[in-house]
């Protein structure tokens, strides 16, 4: 790892900040294939994220095909991927309250770094380019009504193929009327509907989304 990796890791900003001040490589990856950007979202830590410069490395990276090193995903992905972990690891049952209060701290600070990466430019159309999925679909497979909202307003009255983008052939729509009950189905089902979701699309089986109802 190279010393800029380290310090975004150690969630060291000041340190970031001098060293990308004296000429770091930015472009550098760990071996895993993800960036300093990529590592800051991921981890949540939005101190790292409002350092000036990185910022305006933001607009070199998150943009395909530019630069995403990462396997398929933006930073933004990455953030979002982050947070749908947290609400699994919160909706575990044998939790101390410590424990609660420190995810939901973890996931407020992700929310901070995904809305900073979209005021600064992040695209929620980007597709990730091996599924094709959009930060819509990843919300929704995890059953993310927060996140679901939140980019569905960003997108009210601009493009009315982001709610009906296919990722291996399914919509978010698809995807939302597969999920169990307790992953707030109905919920999410209702909000893809009112952004103007398709119910008439068929996927790569011809099915509708009515035909990926759980049974019952």
């Amino acid at each position: 790892q190279t010393p800029l990796l380290v310090a975004v890791t150690a969630r060291q900003a000041a340190i970031v900040h001098d060293l990308i001040q004296a000429g770091a490589d930015v472009n550098a990856v760990d071996n895993k294939g993800q960036s300093a950007l990529h590592l800051a979202a991921t981890y949540g830590y939005a101190q790292v994220l409002q350092v000036g410069e990185v910022l305006c490395i933001f607009l070199v990276l998150s943009s395909p095909p530019s630069h995403i090193p990462f396997p398929g995903h933006t930073p933004l992905h990455c953030a979002v991927l982050a947070h749908n972990t947290l609400l699994r690891d919160q909706g575990r049952q044998a939790l101390t309250e410590e424990q609660h209060r420190e995810l939901q701290q973890q996931s407020r600070e992700l929310e901070s770094c995904i809305h900073l990466l979209v005021q600064t430019g992040a695209s929620i159309y980007s597709r990730d380019v091996k599924s094709n999925k959009t930060v819509l679909h990843y919300t929704v497979q995890d059953g993310n009504v927060s996140l679901l909202r939140y980019f569905l307003e960003l997108n009210a009255f601009k493009s009315k193929d982001f709610v009906n983008n296919k990722a291996h052939g399914n919509t978010a729509l698809h995807m939302a009327a597969a999920l169990p009950g307790d992953k707030n189905q109905k919920e999410i089902v209702q909000l893809l509907l009112e952004h103007g979701a398709d119910p008439s699309i068929r996927n790569l089986d011809n099915d509708q989304p009515i035909h990926m109802a759980p049974p019952g």
